[in-house]
């Protein structure tokens, strides 16, 4: 997944709700595959992600979403998670949005597992359910590029996302996907907390509504340009915001690799090549543009000679159920 109008901050942190509504686009260079059982064979939930039994935080997450499950399916099985994420490059990139694809696959699978396979057709179902492990989840789950809609006080049924490009509008976009590892650790969880402290974030929600409303505009149109400069500002007004918080370690997340990449960007754009770049909570990049310019915005990252991962990408579906075998 990679956000077009970012989300940053929760609204309520219990819920996962968002200050504002947000717009994202599910990106096929990495999807994640979960199955979820629910037994009486175990006292408590169990979570595997490639392989690898987990038992913090994360672990806390999924039975959170689980629990909600249950709830709705008046049962006390615990469940045996076991998720695995599938990329085309660097596993540790950070800032592609695999939190989200997890939560998406969780949702859909858990709910098909104890409600049955009618239930997991239930959109805004595993969408507003995705949401409770990660925010950007509920776009995830939708597919394509969606719309979460969220502000204070919404309730848990009506903070879902739908999804908008219908009718193939965009068709033609590339994605070129640049998977860059952080260097310092970063936890998108932890950098939520602080940002309603920068100065910037209250001038960033009161924007949104406009930006939506243009960012459908263009959609319809099969506006690349448009989408891709939304997508561009803010990217910068998301990393404005992480950077200018009170915390004592505000989050700078860029790594070498990103200036550079940046500056091609403008420089292409210079030489009537429309590509935008989108950098979501992490220093990994997402370039945007026309099929037919694909190659070209590729030839130059290699001219770079950064040592980065290519991966040209296209958008990918909704959450699906596929067969255990």
């Amino acid at each position: 997944m990679q956000g077009i109008l970012k989300y940053h901050g929760h609204a309520d942190h219990n819920w996962r709700t968002a200050y504002m509504p947000s717009i994202s686009i599910n990106n096929d260079a990495a999807y994640t595959i979960t199955s979820v059982s629910f037994t009486e064979e175990t006292t408590s939930d169990q979570l595997y992600i490639n392989n690898q039994q987990i038992y913090d935080k994360q672990l806390d997450k999924v039975t959170h979403l689980l629990d909600f499950v249950r709830e709705l399916g008046n049962s006390n099985k615990k469940a045996i998670v076991k998720s695995k994420n599938i990329f085309q490059g660097n596993p540790l990139a950070k800032g592609l949005g695999t939190s989200a694809s997890a939560g998406a696959a969780l949702a859909k699978a858990s709910i098909g597992a104890l409600l049955g396979v009618n239930a997991a057709e239930d959109q805004q179902l595993v969408s507003c359910t995705a949401r409770l492990l990660s925010g950007s989840a509920a776009r995830s789950a939708a597919g394509g590029l969606s719309l979460w809609m969220s502000y204070p006080g919404i309730s848990h049924r009506d903070c879902f996302a739908v999804r908008l490009d219908i009718h193939e509008e965009l068709q033609h976009l590339s994605m070129i996907t640049i998977p860059i590892m952080s260097q310092i650790a970063l936890k998108t969880e932890d950098a939520h907390a602080s940002v309603t402290s920068s100065p910037f974030f209250q001038q960033w929600t009161k924007q949104r509504s406009s930006l939506i409303i243009q960012c459908i505009e263009a959609m319809s149109q099969s506006d690349l340009k448009a989408i891709g400069q939304i997508a561009e500002q803010d990217s910068m007004k998301l990393h404005a915001v992480s950077m200018t918080t009170t915390n004592n370690y505000p989050l700078i997340a860029w790594e070498p690799e990103n200036i550079p990449l940046f500056h091609m960007c403008h420089r292409l754009r210079s030489q009537n090549i429309p590509v935008y770049f989108s950098i979501d909570t992490g220093p990994s990049i997402v370039f945007l543009t026309h099929t037919k310019h694909q190659e070209t915005v590729m030839e130059n990252i290699n001219m770079l000679k950064l040592n980065v991962e290519i991966i040209p990408s296209k958008i990918g579906g909704p959450a699906k159920l596929i067969s255990a075998d």
